[in-house]
């Protein structure tokens, strides 16, 4: 797998605002807040990423980076469980067009637009919580 690594915050913070603009996070506590939590200090005082390395190694595919290639709708139509989409208003992943075509098939969900927010919702605020916790209560998982 891949590691990214910074020499410091401030070199984390400039890389990853630019790679996670698609989320759309704008205020300086919730920044702060997701810089603390996306980051893991190593033994040599840089800073990494605190995810698994591996997962990037799926997304070394040219076919993944070219998301127009990919239909994932074989797959979206064998799901039989509550589904339950946030979708961030602002998302440059999950359209107006493809929400419109997921609800066109067969699988049906249950859906929350959640403004000012990119892809993915990260669920900062008590609101935005709020709307999952009724939806696990109100469905039958």
């Amino acid at each position: 797998g891949i590691k990214i690594s910074f020499a410091n915050q401030d070199e984390a913070s400039t890389v990853l605002k630019e790679i996670f603009k698609p989320f759309h996070i704008t205020d300086t506590n919730k920044w702060s807040y997701f810089m603390e939590n996306t980051l893991h200090p190593e033994t040599d005082g840089t800073l990494s990423m605190a995810y698994d390395p591996k997962i990037i190694g799926s997304m070394a595919s040219d076919a993944l980076f070219n998301l127009a290639s990919i239909n994932l709708y074989p797959y979206w139509d064998r799901l039989d469980c509550p589904i339950l989409v946030l979708h961030g208003a602002v998302s440059d992943i999950l359209t107006p067009s493809i929400l419109k075509e997921m609800q066109s098939h067969k699988t049906p969900f249950d859906y929350f637009k959640i403004p000012d927010v990119g892809h993915a919702p990260t669920l900062f605020d008590g609101d935005e919580i709020a709307l999952v916790e009724k939806w696990l209560k109100e469905t039958s998982i």
